[in-house]
């Protein structure tokens, strides 16, 4: 399945996974269970040691997985071992740091091989982004730009030029002029759930095209442990049956 047929079915659902928490066989468990919820696209992220873009327990959870040893390599073996076992895409969010360390070219290549459709890297802003979006567009992978709440002139310039979809960064407070980006948009959007309840979002759950569900999954993947992927496919379930529920935009 591609990047558009994501999000031409509805509201895409987008749960998050820091892989190696609390190990990569949990991990690969989580995964087969996303694909059996109404997961639309799942999110792998590699760990890093400064995951400054990420809130307080994906941080926590990136430091515990590294001094476990788990390898970017051992993640990419995990990966292509349930590739063939799924239908349902797969977006690899990390930093630069972890690519530059590998080998930009190298690591987009592998990344490609064992199924990747998507390249999130928070911590490249959109001036820097161009030679890994260059390296992804080698690669067939689509490389996933960030828009803020800010000057219009700013919005319209980085999502004109999107890929795949839009992560839209929702500070708290912030206002979004859904005017101005849907103009420069030819992608669709997802925004971050943030908490446990699509209800916090709002307005913003209507006008999304989807919802990225990140901290809320590896909270109750913490809860559980070994034990979590029913708990997670339940909950991402009935995230699903909400957020389809807030009503139907038609999708770029």
């Amino acid at each position: 399945m591609s990047l558009n047929q994501v999000f031409s079915q509805g509201k895409a659902v987008i749960p998050h996974l820091v892989c190696g928490y609390p190990n990569l066989a949990t991990t690969e468990k989580l995964i087969l269970a996303l694909e059996k919820a109404d997961a639309s696209l799942i999110e792998l992220g590699i760990p890093f040691s400064d995951a400054a873009a990420d809130g307080p327990l994906i941080q926590r959870i990136s430091e515990e997985v590294i001094t476990t040893g788990v390898t970017t390599d051992q993640i990419f073996d995990l990966v292509q071992r349930v590739k063939n076992k799924i239908t349902t895409p797969l977006a690899l969010r990390t930093y630069a740091n972890v690519v530059f360390s590998y080998g930009t070219e190298r690591f987009l290549a592998r990344a490609a091989e064992v199924g990747f459709k998507a390249l999130i890297l928070p911590d490249v802003p959109f001036e820097e982004k161009e030679e890994f979006a260059s390296a992804c567009n080698q690669a067939g992978i689509s490389f996933i730009s960030f828009v803020a709440p800010a000057f219009a002139a700013r919005v319209t310039k980085i999502a004109s030029s999107a890929q795949g979809y839009i992560c839209l960064s929702l500070p708290p407070g912030g206002e979004v002029d859904w005017d101005t980006l849907r103009q420069a948009a030819a992608v669709p959007i997802a925004v971050p759930l943030g908490g446990r309840s699509p209800g916090e979002l709002g307005e913003t759950v209507v006008q999304a095209d989807g919802v990225i569900i990140d901290a809320a999954v590896m909270e109750i993947v913490a809860e559980h442990g070994e034990k979590a992927s029913g708990h997670v496919c339940d909950y991402v379930q009935e995230v699903a049956a909400q957020i389809r529920a807030s009503g139907m935009r038609s999708v770029v």
